[in-house]
């Protein structure tokens, strides 16, 4: 069983977050690149382990091994859904909470401008990714993370919990897919899928996609938001992507 860490109240208390008013959203950087930490000097290092792309921002702690793994929805990766939260780290004191040190993983094929996964190669659900997690924590020789996840990489991470419960220290779970699709959302989501994953972006997915960011008042045409999060779903390869929505359709508990 997934045992509270008692030391987490106290590191939140301690986080200056400031003020924060209206709506917490997620921006995206009209032309962003694949770079979570752009021109700043913090460290980064950018390392594959398995299928998994993971990028490391900042300087591991040897003594603790305690950080920030942070997993993203599907038809986005890790600069379009956490480059704000990468902002914010850098910009306040945060480092009794989050640690000095974040690994934030991309699904197979989700860094932008990928390459499309071979055909023959076999689709992989989301309790395949969890078990990948794990070579990333081996990897890095890391103790207990701080799990973050969005969407389909919450639905992730409570997997991973739930078989590495001596690894986590504890979850920020945004949006958790924790129970499969009902039929009518699975035969239409699946169906716009699939054809994506042969043709590519089609406008109905498209359009599911946008109603599951934004409000209606972002979703009016010509919204700067709206063009951000089109722009940033137009470099992802839809190919890989529709493997990802597929798998996440198949989640249950």
């Amino acid at each position: 069983m997934l045992e509270p860490d008692t030391g987490l109240e106290d590191d939140l208390a301690g986080v200056d977050c400031g003020p924060l008013s209206g709506d917490l959203e997620l921006e995206i950087e009209s032309g962003a690149t694949d770079a979570l930490v752009g021109e700043s000097s913090t460290r980064r290092v950018v390392e594959y382990v398995g299928r998994l792309r993971v990028t490391v921002v900042g300087e591991p702690d040897a003594r603790s091994r305690q950080a920030v793994v942070a997993l993203h929805d599907i038809c986005t990766n890790a600069v379009t859904c956490f480059g704000q939260f990468v902002e914010f780290c850098q910009s306040r004191d945060v480092k009794s909470f989050v640690g000095s040190v974040q690994y934030y993983v991309d699904a197979p094929g989700h860094e932008e401008s990928a390459p499309t996964m071979p055909e023959g190669e076999n689709w992989y659900t989301l309790e395949d990714i969890a078990d990948e997690l794990h070579k990333v924590i081996d990897r890095f020789q890391l103790k207990r993370i701080l799990g973050l996840g969005v969407g389909a990489g919450a639905r992730i991470l409570l997997d991973y919990a739930s078989r590495y419960p001596g690894t986590v220290r504890g979850l920020i779970l945004v949006s958790p897919v924790i129970h499969a699709a009902s039929i009518p959302e699975w035969l239409t989501l699946t169906t716009s899928v699939r054809y994506t994953s042969y043709a590519g972006w089609n406008e109905q997915l498209r359009k599911r996609l946008l109603a599951r960011w934004l409000s209606e008042e972002q979703l009016v045409e010509g919204n700067p938001v709206r063009v951000k999060y089109e722009s940033a779903l137009n470099r992802l390869n839809p190919f890989n992507t529709a493997r990802f929505v597929v798998c996440s359709c198949r989640a249950h508990v």
